[in-house]
């Protein structure tokens, strides 16, 4: 399955995230940070062939979770 990394920047707040998703077309809705949905920098779509899981939650530890 391929998998599409889109890397975005909000244009109100300046925040640079990326987005995981399965469709080559997706576009963001609203900023995650300030909720805005005015407009956004968008890069072309990274395409790779690594899942989703394998992305998030990156390569950080994991603390407090349990059952």
């Amino acid at each position: 399955m391929t998998t599409f990394l889109h890397k975005a920047k909000c244009l109100s707040c300046s925040l640079h995230f990326i987005a995981c998703s399965f469709n080559s077309e997706w576009k963001p809705q609203f900023c995650p940070e300030c909720g805005g949905n005015e407009s956004f920098l968008c890069w072309a779509p990274q395409e790779t062939d690594r899942f989703i899981f394998e992305f998030v939650p990156g390569g950080a530890l994991l603390e407090g979770l349990s059952a």
